[in-house]
C-alpha cells in the first residue's frame, strides 16, 4: 500500500492563487494524500475558496488560525499532519502531476529519508549545477542546499524524523527558516535522493531590492551563526562552505546597515556575533582552502577589501552611497 503523504499550503489573502495550486495537488498522479491548508488569518476570500475545494475532494481539511506567520502556519500543519511523509507547497505556486510520485518512487528505491527536485522559475531560465548521481549522503548537504535551495518546497521529508527530533520553523525570525529546518534536518537523515526532473513551478514574487532592505533581513546572521556552530561536526570541505557562507552575510550585513544607515554594531550584538573574531579566525583560512574555489576567494576579497565596489555590484547604483 502507497505511504500517506500529508501536503502542507500556508495561506495568507492567497485568492488569487490559492485555487490553481491547490487544482494542481488535487490531480497528482499518487493518490493517497491529505492536503492541509492552513489559512493564517486572511481577510480576502482565501478560506472561501478552501471550503469550496474541500467540498469536492474529502481529501482536503482546512484550517483556520490567528495570524502568526508562514512559519507559524507550517508548523500547525506539521501538528496537525497524520501523513509517513510531509511536502511543503506555496499557496501561490503549483506542482506538476507526477510530483509526489515521483519523489515517494525514489525515496523507496533508494531508501531514503529526504527527496530534492529541481525547479522551474517563473519565465526566468537560469543555468544551475545538476547533481549528477541520485544518492547523496549527509556530508554532502552543502551541495543540496546550493543546488536545490534551502527552501521547503521541493522536498519530502519523513515524518518520523521531524517528530522524533522535534525538528520545526523558527517562528522567532523572519528569514532563511526554511534553510535553517533543512540544515537541522539534513544533519539527522543518512541518505537523500535529488532528481534533476523540474516538478515544482516556483512563482517568483520579484519585489526587487526594497523588500530585502528591512530589519528582518539581519535574521539571516541568526541562521548562520546557528549552522557556523555545529560546523565541527562535518568534515572540512563542508566546514569550510559553512565558514564562507557566514562571512558572506556578515561582510551583506554591514553593507546592507550602511545603505539602511543603522549601527551595525547593535545588529551584530542582537544576535551575539563578533565580527571581528570571526573574520580574524576565519578570513585567511578560506583564502588558502582548497575547497574553495578562486572566483568565491575574489568574491570574498572585493567584499573585504573593496566595500563600496562590493555594494554596486550587489545592490546597484541606486543604492549608491554618498
Amino acid at each position: 500500500m502507497e505511504s500517506k503523504v500529508s501536503i502542507i499550503v500556508p495561506i495568507y489573502n492567497a485568492e488569487k492563487t490559492i485555487e490553481e495550486c491547490i487544482k494542481s495537488i488535487i490531480n497528482q498522479s499518487y493518490k493517497n494524500i491529505e492536503i492541509i491548508l492552513v489559512d493564517d488569518g486572511s481577510i480576502d476570500n482565501s478560506v472561501s475558496i478552501c471550503k469550496k475545494m474541500q467540498r469536492e475532494d474529502n481529501r482536503i481539511i482546512v484550517y483556520s488560525k490567528k495570524n502568526g506567520g508562514v512559519s507559524s502556519a507550517r508548523n500547525y500543519g506539521l501538528n496537525v499532519a497524520t501523513g509517513e511523509y510531509i511536502g511543503f507547497i506555496d499557496s501561490d505556486d503549483t506542482v506538476n502531476r507526477k510530483f509526489i510520485k515521483t519523489a515517494m518512487n525514489d525515496i523507496k528505491n533508494n531508501n531514503a529519508d529526504l527527496f530534492c527536485c529541481d525547479y522551474n522559475e517563473g519565465k526566468r531560465k537560469f543555468k544551475r549545477k545538476k547533481i549528477r548521481k541520485k544518492d547523496i549522503v549527509k556530508q554532502d548537504y552543502m551541495l543540496i542546499l546550493k543546488w536545490y535551495k534551502g527552501f521547503l518546497w521541493n522536498k519530502i521529508y519523513k515524518k518520523e524524523l521531524i517528530d522524533k527530533y522535534k525538528i520545526s520553523l523558527n517562528e522567532n525570525i523572519s528569514m532563511c527558516e526554511d534553510l535553517l529546518f533543512n540544515f537541522q534536518y539534513l544533519r539527522i537523515c543518512n541518505k537523500v535522493s535529488c532528481s534533476c526532473e523540474k516538478n515544482y513551478n516556483y512563482n517568483i514574487n520579484d519585489n526587487g531590492l526594497s523588500k530585502g532592505l528591512t530589519l528582518g533581513w539581519f535574521d539571516i546572521l541568526y541562521v548562520y551563526n546557528e549552522i557556523y556552530k555545529k560546523k565541527e561536526s562535518f568534515n572540512e570541505k563542508i566546514q569550510d562552505t559553512i565558514i564562507l557562507d557566514f562571512l558572506y552575510s556578515i561582510y551583506e550585513a554591514k553593507m546592507r546597515a550602511k545603505i539602511m544607515k543603522i549601527d551595525e554594531k547593535k545588529i551584530f550584538e542582537k544576535y551575539s556575533i563578533n565580527i571581528e573574531n570571526i573574520i580574524k579566525k576565519n578570513y585567511k583560512r578560506i583564502l588558502k582552502s582548497k575547497n574553495i574555489g578562486i572566483i568565491e576567494k575574489i568574491k570574498l576579497i572585493i567584499f573585504d577589501k573593496l566595500e563600496n565596489i562590493a555594494m554596486y555590484i550587489k545592490f546597484g547604483k541606486r543604492n549608491k552611497i554618498v
